[in-house]
């Protein structure tokens, strides 16, 4: 985990211009687990991936727990030609 300024910095010296961040809404995160739950709880009773259901469940339940304490940063980036 790291700060968004962190990773910004992490892309310039990659060689990387940040053309613009943006820390993605909890509303949109808590959606797509909303999503991921519903689907994974259909296909585990229908499959048996019993590991790979309850790896995506633990997921799940950490951003159920945890959610609000870290977030998803998205950086635009553009390549620098040198």
């Amino acid at each position: 985990m790291s700060t968004k300024k962190d990773r910004e910095a992490l892309a310039r010296r990659l060689g990387y211009e940040v053309v613009t961040s943006y820390l993605l809404p909890r509303a949109d995160w808590q959606a797509f687990y909303d999503d991921m739950e519903q689907v994974v709880q259909k296909a585990a009773a229908q499959t048996d991936m019993n590991r790979t259901y309850s790896d995506m469940c633990n997921e799940i339940e950490v951003d159920k727990v945890c959610g609000d304490e870290y977030g998803f940063v998205c950086l635009l980036l553009k390549k620098i030609n040198t």
